[in-house]
């Protein structure tokens, strides 16, 4: 719909039930359905340019970050497929219904109970503290009763 006129583009029925938020990145529109399948559609005319079947019933919005568009399904499984032609690049057996937040450079998904915070693939290196900083002799902090160290805190001020 054009958001300055309010005229219909375009529409396209998936036939399938599915309640989906579309996502729209790089001139695209990416849309998951109950058939298991995540469609691609050109924004400006809605031209269908791939489908890739993950299987299960998609129902959380698609996220994407760079060239990967993520989606789960509600088997529990989670999918990062290329944004120009929907090959799956990996997966992962977490999932349920949204894949999480995306940022420039990371990914984060909150699936099952389960905080995952994913390093992108073009991230920047974690910055080096200089020598003789205050944050280079930060404490690490410990997790009760484990004995691992955990967290990393920033020196207080």
């Amino acid at each position: 719909m054009s958001a300055v006129s309010g005229r219909r583009l375009w529409t396209h029925d998936l036939n399938t039930d599915g309640y989906s938020t579309p996502a729209i990145a790089h001139g695209r529109v990416f849309i998951g359905d109950f058939n298991g399948y995540l469609h691609a559609y050109r924004a400006r005319d809605g031209k269908q340019l791939w489908a890739s079947h993950v299987g299960g019933k998609l129902l959380g919005p698609a996220l994407v970050a760079g060239g990967l568009v993520f989606c789960s399904n509600l088997e529990t499984q989670t999918y990062a497929l290329r944004a120009g032609d929907g090959k799956v690049v990996w997966h992962i057996g977490i999932g349920k219904y949204s894949p999480g937040i995306v940022t420039e450079r990371h990914y984060y998904f909150s699936l099952n109970g389960i905080l995952l915070a994913v390093l992108g693939r073009h991230s920047p290196p974690p910055a080096k503290p200089s020598k003789g900083s205050k944050a280079s002799k930060a404490p690490k902090k410990r997790a009760a009763g484990s004995g691992k160290k955990r967290v990393t805190t920033a020196p207080k001020r």
